[in-house]
């Protein structure tokens, strides 16, 4: 991904997305992988990252657990600071109106019954 950054442009790729996030870590292990491999710096002690990267929670467990990992990447300083500086990409500052969408949509399937 570094490469073809510099090669073809810095915005050749879009979201990194991890299936199947089940823990706050599965997103700091990526980013930890990002940093070795030069997608994030820190410059001037500021955390700075090239690429964005996205937790999918596709499990109902996920979901009745998506407010306690989001409180964990959102109270990390180390997070927030890296996703509010993606480098031309809007984000959500405040995490209150996501978690708010998170627990409508997960509320709306745990009252799904099956077909």
């Amino acid at each position: 991904m570094k490469e073809l950054s510099n090669e073809i442009s810095a915005q050749a790729f879009g979201n990194y997305i991890i299936s199947m996030t089940h823990h706050a870590s599965h997103v700091f292990e990526v980013f930890a992988l990002a940093r070795v491999c030069g997608l994030v710096s820190n410059i001037d002690g500021t955390s700075k990252s090239s690429i964005q990267i996205t937790p999918l929670f596709e499990t109902i467990d996920d979901l009745t657990r998506i407010e306690e990992i989001l409180e964990d990447l959102f109270s990390n300083v180390t997070y927030t600071s890296l996703i509010g500086n993606y480098k031309n990409r809007k984000v959500t500052r405040g995490h209150a109106w996501l978690l708010r969408l998170m627990q409508r949509w997960r509320n709306t399937i745990l009252i799904m019954e099956p077909l």
